[in-house]
């Protein structure tokens, strides 16, 4: 029986196709990992975008329509407001912008437990590049009166609010006037120009 081992080069070839499969299989994990980490990314900025649209779908399908105090005011503004006018209503936001608010129902406060409504008083703003949520405990407002900012979104660009009043878009609002639907337009910094509309309970 003639019986011998592996020549030099025998084994060589064996190691380089040895180091070649593995090289590939390295290669397809780390493609795999790759995409789903991708994938995984592309999951996160959709979701919240649909959190987004959730949470301002909520806000303006339980609009309420009563007028509240803000800080350092004596009169009562209106539910309501958005456009040009806004400043002239809200108090200082600081290094943010007004872009909306309004008054909102159905904030749980099961058995009346907590000394508050079940309305709340909502405020969207744009601070920095980041479209934000602010909200109170109390539906009206003291100076000491303090608040909740919810971050929503971040990196936009080009933040625009349109209001369909009357059978008509415009960008502007009169004070007081509540819009059958809101149109929130923005630049995404992964899917470019969106835009997104919302009905508006109770409006005109």
């Amino acid at each position: 029986m003639n019986e011998r081992g592996l020549t030099l080069v025998e084994l060589l070839i064996a190691m380089t196709i040895f180091a070649f499969v593995s090289a590939a299989s390295v290669a397809s994990f780390n493609l795999a990992a790759s995409g789903a980490s991708q994938l995984q990314e592309a999951t996160d900025r959709l979701a919240k975008i649909e959190r987004m649209r959730s949470i301002m779908r909520g806000d303006l399908a339980l609009f309420a329509d009563l007028p509240v105090y803000e800080p350092n005011s004596s009169e009562r503004r209106p539910a309501f407001v958005g456009g040009t006018l806004i400043d002239d209503v809200m108090p200082d936001a600081g290094d943010g912008e007004w872009l909306l608010a309004l008054v909102r129902s159905g904030w749980t406060n099961v058995a009346s437990v907590e000394p508050r409504s079940e309305l709340q008083a909502v405020g969207y703003l744009l601070i920095d590049d980041a479209l934000v949520r602010r909200t109170r405990p109390f539906i009206d407002a003291a100076n000491e009166t303090p608040h909740r900012d919810q971050v929503l979104l971040t990196n936009l660009d080009e933040i625009e609010l349109a209001y369909y009043y009357q059978g008509d878009w415009d960008d502007d609002l009169e004070l007081g006037a509540v819009p059958t639907a809101l149109r929130l337009m923005f630049v995404h910094p992964a899917y470019g120009r969106m835009r997104h509309d919302f009905l508006v309970w109770g409006g005109q």
